[in-house]
């Protein structure tokens, strides 16, 4: 009984907040939003308590609350990683679209930390911020990839402070701008980038998104090349080229992507006195 009538007087108090956040109060917008990601922290990610989130923080967001635009982008990210991981099963169309609305609102929350500050540095930073837009900024990179659209998801990546960007953010730029850009100048590059899953067990070893593994095995053929010569004033060496797609396709786990592997890897045929040679169909 006690129960329940707690459960009816919260959402009477709910009710009058959202009539106050309607008529404009910032205030209200923000304590709803707070309802429902502890709701989220609580009981699990549930579509209703994100949507939900997402609706009320973003309505403060749009009056520049910065508390609103980071707790935004904040469940806006993990929302697109949910809808990424998910993008052979749904299509990366839909995770784009949200992954570019979180983009958005990151990239006007940097600006705006960054100008004005934040009054509360221990609830707020800049660091944090940051943070979350690198994450924005990767998952938006990802959709854009996968649409064909390289240029713009090496430039967000781009922007990107080398020491901070992870591997994969980096194997994916690396592709982006191989695919994209097309600039010679731009291999040693891309070479570079690619040189971070060269044995990386531990990197190997991370969780990835199917869609992530996409990334991983494209980068490993891509490595490969070069190790053939390819591109690059390289000594070619195709048990370099060998051992590095063996490596990576111990570590996936997405069939069709350790079949591309396997394809690739049949094309280097073991000579009679050691060594391979790589033979194209």
């Amino acid at each position: 009984m006690v129960k329940g009538r707690l459960g009816e007087g919260i959402k009477m108090i709910l009710e009058e907040e959202i009539r106050n956040a309607e008529q404009g109060s910032i205030g209200a917008m923000c304590r709803i939003g707070d309802y429902y990601y502890q709701k989220i922290r609580n009981e699990g990610y549930e579509n209703e308590y994100e949507n939900m989130a997402l609706k009320y923080y973003k309505m403060a967001a749009e009056r520049e609350e910065l508390y609103g635009m980071y707790r935004f982008i904040e469940i806006g990210n993990i929302s697109a990683k949910v809808e990424l991981s998910f993008a052979y099963q749904i299509g990366i169309q839909t995770a784009t679209k949200r992954c570019e609305e979180v983009y958005s609102i990151a990239e006007k929350t940097l600006n705006f930390i960054e100008k004005y500050g934040s009054e509360n540095e221990e609830m707020i930073n800049r660091g944090m911020v940051l943070y979350q837009f690198y994450m924005a900024s990767y998952y938006l990179a990802i959709c854009y990839y996968f649409i064909k659209s390289e240029r713009e998801a090496g430039r967000l990546l781009s922007r990107i402070d080398k020491q901070d960007i992870g591997v994969q953010a980096k194997l994916l730029l690396a592709l982006s701008i191989f695919i994209g850009e097309n600039d010679f100048s731009r291999h040693q590059e891309v070479y570079d980038l690619l040189l971070e899953l060269e044995n990386n067990i531990e990197f190997a070893e991370t969780e990835k998104m199917e869609i992530e593994e996409t990334v991983y095995a494209s980068a490993a053929l891509l490595l490969s090349h070069y190790c053939r010569g390819n591109f690059l004033n390289l000594t070619p060496d195709l048990d370099r080229a060998v051992e590095v797609l063996n490596f990576v396709k111990s570590h996936l786990k997405r069939e069709d992507e350790k079949k591309n592997i396997e394809n690739e890897l049949r094309r280097y045929h073991k000579k009679l006195f050691g060594g391979y040679k790589y033979v194209n169909d």
